[in-house]
């Protein structure tokens, strides 16, 4: 063969192989920038409300004997481009409780958060004002076994039209002014005019999970 011929070749073949290594270290790196650019979602340990109930009541009554739940709400973290996390139907990852003490006078808001009952200084023990009478009156549960799971109350709530995957939603257990004690579920628009604001609020006994009124007015 042709010495001449021979060194041509070589060198396209080179040329080739260099533009193909190349190529495959450029997709490589691609490859990796995008690895690194995903945004990865973050993960949460939700919690029933029995659960939270029974282990927020025991550091309530260590504050005071006499201690009664006022309330119970289930907190999510803001949404992100995943969607709102931190709620697995009627799970939260946090639960504010509210305690009422007639001895002290006062109320303190006890979190459970991921398992985990904390006790925030800032509101530990707020005193109440004397004429402040939204506390007495009121039909407290006597047994917290009685009182139905969140989880419970989320069936209920969703066969009665809830949407839980067009909508987001929020879980409050507790005193209201027009249906005394009862569970309170809002349902949050996600889009339009109306996105990030309660368009649907389902009212549901604390103790049969009946539904008692689906109403789109505020409920406090």
């Amino acid at each position: 063969m042709n010495p001449k011929l021979i060194k041509i070749a070589t060198g396209i073949f080179l040329i080739i192989l260099l533009g193909l290594g190349a190529f495959l270290l450029l997709d490589i790196s691609s490859k990796k920038t995008s690895q690194n650019n995903l945004a990865t979602s973050p993960e949460y340990d939700e919690r029933d409300s029995y659960e939270a109930v029974i282990s927020t009541s025991k550091k309530a009554e260590q504050w005071s004997s006499d201690a009664r739940l006022y309330s119970c709400t289930g907190i999510a973290p803001d949404s992100t481009q995943f969607g709102l996390l931190g709620v697995d139907e009627g799970k939260f990852y946090t639960w504010d409780c509210i305690y009422y003490s007639k001895i002290k006078y006062s109320i303190l808001t006890v979190q459970y958060k991921e398992g985990e009952v904390i006790v925030d200084p800032l509101k530990n023990s707020e005193k109440i004002n004397e004429d402040d009478l939204r506390y007495e009156n009121i039909s407290y549960p006597k047994d917290y076994n009685r009182v139905l799971n969140s989880s419970v109350i989320y069936k209920s709530a969703v066969a009665n039209g809830l949407d839980p995957q067009a909508n987001y939603y929020s879980m409050y257990l507790g005193e209201t002014e027009d249906y005394g004690y009862v569970w309170k579920i809002e349902e949050i628009s996600t889009a339009g005019d109306k996105k990030n604001t309660p368009v649907t609020t389902y009212i549901l006994d604390a103790y049969n999970a009946q539904l008692i009124k689906t109403t789109d007015q505020p409920v406090h």
